[in-house]
C-alpha cells in the first residue's frame, strides 16, 4: 500500500492497520503526479502475488469471498505457458471496461509496468482493456467493486477529485497499445511454438 507522506489521517491508520494486516506492507513517500510511475508500477513489482489487483483508496469490494473466486477463476484460465492475462471485475462506474483489473504477474514482468507510465492518472485503464482486448487475454471476473467517485455521483469534487483531470496529459492510445500488444504477442508467441 502506497502512503503519501503529507496524508496525515492515513499515515496514523498504518500503525493500527500494520497489526491488524500484518501481511500488509506499507510504503510511504513523496506525492506523486504521475498514478503509474509513481505508484501502480512500483507498488505491482514490490508486491508477491501471482495476480494483482489494482486499486485506489476509493473503491470497497462489496463481494464477499471475492478473492476466493477471483483465484479460482484465474488460475483456470492459465493453461497458457506464458501466463499472460488481465482480470476484469465488474465496478459501478457504467463502463465498458474494468476501471480496477486484475494483472498477472507475467503479464507485468512483460510490460514492465501495471500502468503504462504515458499514462499519468485516467486512461491507463482503458489502454489496458484495449490491449488485452486485442489479444484475446481477458479473464471476466464474477464480483463487484464500488467506486466512489464523481463519475457515478457517489462523490462530490473534492481536492483530490479536482487533481486527476490536471494529472491527464492526453490520451495516447493508438502507440501505446500498439507497442504493449506488440511486446506482449512477441513473448505469447514464443511460448506457443
Amino acid at each position: 500500500m502506497g502512503i503519501d507522506r503529507d496524508d496525515s489521517k492515513t499515515v496514523e491508520a498504518s500503525h493500527k492497520l500494520r497489526r491488524q494486516f500484518p501481511f500488509v506492507r506499507f510504503f510511504s513517500g513523496e506525492q506523486q503526479s504521475n498514478l503509474s510511475v509513481g505508484y501502480y508500477t512500483p507498488l505491482a513489482l514490490r508486491s508477491t502475488g501471482k495476480f494483482v489487483q489494482l486499486l485506489n483508496d476509493d473503491t470497497l469490494f462489496a463481494t464477499k469471498g471475492w478473492n476466493i473466486v477471483a483465484l479460482e477463476l484465474l488460475n483456470s484460465f492459465q493453461k497458457h505457458p506464458d501466463g499472460i492475462l488481465l482480470g476484469c471485475p465488474h465496478d459501478d462506474t457504467g463502463c465498458a471496461y474494468s476501471c480496477f483489473p486484475v494483472l498477472s504477474r507475467q503479464a507485468i514482468l512483460a510490460l514492465g509496468h501495471a500502468i503504462n507510465p504515458a499514462f499519468g492518472s485516467w486512461g491507463g485503464d482503458v489502454q489496458l482493456d484495449m490491449v488485452f482486448a486485442a489479444l484475446g487475454r481477458k479473464v471476466p471476473l464474477p464480483y463487484d467493486i464500488k467506486h466512489l467517485c464523481r463519475h457515478n455521483r457517489t462523490r462530490g469534487i473534492d481536492r483530490v477529485q479536482a487533481r486527476m483531470p490536471r494529472l491527464t496529459r492526453g490520451y495516447p492510445y493508438e502507440e501505446t497499445v500498439k507497442n504493449d500488444t506488440e511486446r506482449l504477442r512477441k513473448i505469447i508467441d514464443e511460448n506457443t511454438r
